[in-house]
């Protein structure tokens, strides 16, 4: 008997992913277990660590903006 592959259409809404993506940066220990156990998973919670650490970075640019602004 062939076994099906594994589904991974999940419609998270973005806050959630990113509080994943935070949680996951605080501890890399369990984002390594995950990586071992599967990697289809793995990949999508790194692509939303991506998108947290660019959504910060920008964040960060914007308040430097603002502040040159401002003086």
């Amino acid at each position: 008997m062939k076994e099906e592959p594994k589904k991974y259409i999940l419609p998270i809404p973005k806050k959630q992913k990113l509080e994943l993506a935070e949680h996951y940066l605080e501890h890399p220990e369990k984002l390594e277990e995950l990586k071992r156990k599967d990697e289809t998973l793995y990949n999508i919670i790194r692509n939303y660590i991506n998108y947290y650490q660019k959504q910060k970075a920008r964040k960060e640019v914007r308040k430097k903006v603002m502040i040159k602004e401002e003086t």
